[in-house]
């Protein structure tokens, strides 16, 4: 069950959640590849959410390379 508000500017919604993915660490290459994947003309924001959720996951897990 879904409860979300329709943003006027959904693309705003949309650059907002990538900024706040790269402040908690996703490096800008990988943030813009998902982003890549979003049609502007239908975005999806659950997914792109998802999406970056996952890849700050598996960031969290990885091994620094000075370990």
């Amino acid at each position: 069950m879904s409860h979300h508000r329709h943003s006027p500017f959904p693309m705003l919604r949309l650059m907002a959640t990538l900024k706040a993915a790269r402040d908690f660490g996703l490096d800008r290459r990988t943030a813009d590849a998902i982003a890549l994947r979003v049609d502007p003309r239908r975005p999806d924001h659950d997914r792109l959410v998802g999406e970056l959720a996952a890849a700050l996951g598996r960031r969290a897990f990885a091994v620094p390379d000075a370990i």
